[in-house]
C-alpha cells in the first residue's frame, strides 16, 4: 500500500505553484503550510523539497558588506 500523491514530481509541484500563485513568496508559503500539515513522513519530505526548490529560485539577498 503505497502512499497517493497529488503530483508525481517535485518540479510538476514547483510548477503549479508557480501558475497558480503568481507570487514566489506566496508559493513557498503555500508549500510549508502543505509541508507541515502532512500526514507521514514521505509527504512532508516532498514538500520540504518543493519548498527548497522554490527557494532557490528566490536567490539570496545580498548584505550591505558584499560586493
Amino acid at each position: 500500500m503505497g502512499v497517493k500523491m497529488a503530483y508525481y514530481s517535485v518540479q510538476e509541484a514547483v510548477d503549479t505553484f508557480l501558475v497558480n500563485y503568481e507570487d514566489l513568496t506566496k508559493a513557498i508559503l503555500k508549500a510549508q503550510v502543505r509541508k507541515n500539515t502532512a500526514k507521514s513522513k514521505v509527504k512532508y519530505e516532498f514538500w520540504l523539497e518543493v519548498e527548497n526548490k522554490l527557494k532557490e529560485m528566490k536567490g539570496k539577498k545580498k548584505r550591505k558588506w558584499e560586493d
